[in-house]
């Protein structure tokens, strides 16, 4: 029975130029387990997240994808919950609840399954998972391959036809790794369920596999089944990814079927003529010198937990490099923070003999903080030459112009490692480098690392990549109850132990004595190891532009700026009083003072600087589109306008219920014809929280608040009808805290307008959306929109008769404080705009929000 069939499929990014897959053609069949490899950026997470649309990129899509004889479109957000598993690359991005069993019985209990079926399903899947011991366990106790295990576990109590795994076993140690896979093999075995894997690590997944796939640059370039595997057909650059049995069997042209498990390379081992059967290996001496010493460290999260490390003594060697393996969970990242500094032990002495220790932590994208990877590395580095050598060195030159953020797993790690060479440190810290890496890479970071530690940098590094520990570095020692042990050069350690070792020394046990490489296998039998070409990384690279957020005012606008801030701090902070008395009770001057304070402070500070937001393709207005601005522009303001003359002010209750509704219904509208993401719709509630909980951070100071300039941005970054409803929901549930009253809905109609004008104005591309545009707009929308409505709405509340001497009147008398708001509102929008429409930007393009 075919699960899926994928016909021509060629996916693009928005924003982006190139395919990312090209012309992609695979079918699943009932109860398969296809295995997808390739090297970082070809393809492999994004082909996997086209199999389920939830969870699918944003971006353009061209050929077919039948799911269970449905064409993708057509499945239901039920169907794809029930027959659609998925398990990432982190576990803790998948866990939702604090229980193991909560964390099972989710996906059912979101689906509303019954509790019978909820307690049949938890409890079998716990039981086939053998899970029961940690049934009630808080999720926060367990170790990475458990909460992998768990994430599995979880996807599988909506018996799903369909498993997708994306690098499941990038963060597993080897121990755990087997174990996950192992639970893999039982699934396709014993339920019939189709798997579809991407993975870097081969040696556990590849035995168990039924096809291997090798991607290349978005293109199927191989379709095989595991035992056909000959060198003809595997590119070189893909050799080095497959384990090590297939290596030496390629390398020394094997005759028969490949063997693809340790025990098949066993077999074919015991039978090959061998040159050696003892290989001797040199010792590495180091330096007299000591960078590091640790002594007696202890160290524990909470006083009532147990130790993390306990009295954990290491010394280093200055231009060494030192590889720590253990478990998940053994203290491994604990410890290399306590060495660069980030957590101080409870007790023991720690010793650097060096000017600066520098650490890429288990999660690289914390260490950038800007918007383009290239403002990123030039801010730790000015040298041109320098820069240019290591972008080439980490084959970064294509994506200095990208978001750090938008980067894969292997990208971003190489920029992580990029940033911190050219801080240039003494030692080095690095944790989990190989993550996302494929093997070619991970060749060039060995080398690098080699290079480092001969010219006197230490390289501390904690790895579950025993196969990248084994040959690349100095020493090798595992940290297990809070010590280490172990500590020896790679040949002994890895020789002594069992299962903490190489795929080399389990196939070569007892046949090839000292053998615990590739490399080593394939030099006793004769034969010369193969070693990835290092290309040069792209020799001529153009380094970008500076960006435009380094310049500065001149000084003659910094100093009418500076003087604008005191003349604005003058006029509206108790000074008001002061003027009116100096130049008469009806004096125009002290407001004409405060506003050309405000448009001075503009100006001067103004950088010409576009916000980064690309305004939307001018398109026929929609028969919804137009429907939901009638809602806004007359349904609303009638709403209100009969709630007020005709209700008396003890219905404003029930009148702010329908404008809530109103509100509603344009951005129910908008949506009708596709389906919300749920994205989406946190996004919107995010930015309602945001402007509630910032009129509450500011309730000190009068009209000094910005839930505005949040409204305004709402409305900018995601239409009208969305800035409507930021707008209106802010101020009914504001006023839960700050006193509902009569004058509720008039607050929600007329900061909901200002929203809906900023994406008329900006999101259209009326106005040009430059910083001081959009603050001016602001000071705009706080004076004539917000207050030109709320003011006067005191006549409609008080039932007083309404005149244009009564109208002008109730205007002027709120005229004062809404100055104070326009300028609060320009404030705001002045500073926050160009960063969080940055940010709301990537959300539009990258998930393809309300398109």
């Amino acid at each position: 029975m075919e699960i899926a069939n994928v016909k021509a499929l060629s996916f693009t990014y928005n924003g982006a130029d190139e395919q990312v897959l090209s012309s992609v053609d695979l079918k699943v069949g009932s109860g398969e387990l296809i295995l997808i490899c390739g090297a970082s950026g070809s393809g492999k997470s994004t082909l996997l997240r086209q199999l389920k649309p939830s969870i699918a990129p944003s971006g353009k899509r061209c050929g077919e994808i039948t799911l269970f004889g449905k064409d993708i479109s057509e499945l239901t957000d039920r169907e794809q919950a029930e027959r659609i598993g998925f398990v990432g690359q982190d576990p803790e991005s998948m866990i939702v609840t604090d229980t193991v069993w909560h964390e099972l019985a989710f996906s059912l209990e979101s689906l509303g399954a019954d509790n019978g079926t909820i307690k049949r399903r938890t409890a079998e899947m716990a039981e086939f998972f053998g899970m029961t011991d940690c049934f009630r366990r808080s999720t926060a106790t367990l170790s990475g391959g458990q909460k992998q295990l768990l994430s599995l576990a979880s996807a599988m109590t909506t018996r799903p036809e369909l498993m997708i795994l994306d690098e499941p076993s990038s963060r597993l140690d080897p121990i755990a790794a087997g174990e996950f896979f192992a639970a893999v093999g039982r699934i396709k075995r014993e339920l019939g369920t189709a798997v579809i894997v991407s993975e870097h690590r081969l040696e556990e997944v590849l035995p168990i596999a039924d096809r291997l796939i090798m991607l290349d640059k978005g293109r199927i370039i191989c379709d095989i089944e595991p035992a056909n595997i000959t060198s003809e057909i595997i590119p070189e650059e893909l050799y080095y990814m497959l384990p090590v049995s297939v290596r030496v069997w390629l390398s020394c042209r094997g005759e028969g079927t490949c063997p693809v498990s340790t025990s098949e390379g066993r077999n074919w081992l015991l039978m090959a003529p061998k040159r050696t059967d003892n290989i001797v290996h040199e010792h590495t001496d180091l330096n007299d010198a000591t960078a590091l010493r640790l002594k007696d460290i202890t160290f524990r999260y909470e006083k009532s937990s147990p130790n993390v490390l306990d009295s954990l003594s290491l010394e280093v060697k200055k231009g060494s490099s030192l590889c720590i393996l253990g478990g998940n969970g053994s203290g491994k990242s604990t410890l290399l923070s306590v060495i660069c500094g980030l957590r101080k032990p409870l007790s023991g002495k720690i010793e650097l003999f060096a000017n600066r220790a520098a650490m890429i932590p288990q999660e690289p994208a914390s260490l950038f903080v800007r918007d383009r990877l290239w403002d990123d590395l030039r801010e730790v580095c000015s040298d041109e030459k320098k820069l240019t050598e290591t972008v080439e060195l980490m084959e970064l030159g294509q994506l200095l112009e990208r978001h750090p953020h938008d980067l894969s797993g292997g990208e971003l790690q190489r920029a992580a490692i990029a940033k911190l060479l050219l801080t240039e440190p003494s030692v080095l810290l690095l944790d989990e480098p190989t993550k996302g890496m494929d093997a070619v890479f991970k060749h060039r970071l060995g080398v690098i690392i080699s290079e480092l530690c001969k010219n006197g940098t230490t390289v501390i590094t904690v790895s579950h990549d025993v196969e990248f520990a084994s040959e690349y570095f100095d020493r090798c020692a595992m940290l297990f109850d809070g010590e280490l042990i172990g500590l020896s050069e790679p040949f002994e350690f890895f020789e002594e132990n069992m299962f903490y070792t190489t795929g080399a020394s389990r196939m070569s046990r007892g046949i090839i004595k000292g053998a615990v490489t590739a490399d080593d296998l394939i030099k006793a039998l004769g034969y010369e190891p193969r070693r990835p070409v290092i290309a040069s990384g792209g020799g001529g690279i153009s380094l970008p532009k500076e960006s435009l957020e380094s310049k500065k005012a001149p000084k003659l606008r910094l100093t009418f700026g500076i003087l604008s801030v005191l003349l604005f701090v003058f006029s509206s902070t108790g000074c008001l009083g002061l003027l009116k008395g100096l130049f008469g009770e009806g004096a125009k001057l002290p407001y004409v003072l405060l506003a050309g304070s405000v448009c001075g402070m503009a100006v001067s500070f103004s950088d010409g600087k576009w916000v980064a937001h690309r305004k939307r393709k001018r398109e026929k207005v929609s028969g919804y589109a137009v429907a939901a601005s009638s809602v806004l522009l007359l349904l609303i303001p009638f709403t209100v306008w009969f709630g007020s003359t005709f209700l008396n002010t003890g219905k404003y209750l029930f009148v702010s219920l329908l404008v809530m509704l109103e509100a509603s219904l344009p951005f129910y509208l908008m949506f009708e014809g596709r389906k919300p993401k749920a994205r989406e719709l946190v996004t919107v509630a995010v930015l309602i929280a945001a402007a509630v909980a910032g009129r509450s951070a500011f309730f000190m100071l009068p009209q000094f608040k910005p839930v505005l300039a949040v409204v305004v941005i709402s409305g900018a970054a995601f239409g009208g009808q969305t800035g409507f409803l930021v707008g209106s929901f802010s101020m009914l549930i504001s006023n839960f805290m700050f006193g509902q009253g009569p004058w509720t809905p008039w607050q929600m109609f007329s900061m909901g307008l200002a929203g809906f004008l900023a994406g008329v104005v900006f999101d259209k591309g009326l106005l040009p959306q430059r910083r001081e545009t959009m603050a001016l707009f602001g000071f705009f929308a706080a004076v004539v929109v917000y207050g030109g409505i709320v003011n006067p709405s005191t006549l409609f509340i008080m039932h007083n008769e309404l005149s244009r001497e009564s109208v002008t009147a109730a205007y002027a008398a709120g005229l004062p404080l809404d100055l104070i708001h326009g300028a609060a509102t320009l404030g705001f929008l002045y500073f926050l705009a160009p960063s969080v429409l940055k940010k709301l930007e990537r959300l539009r393009v990258k998930y393809g929000f309300f398109e």
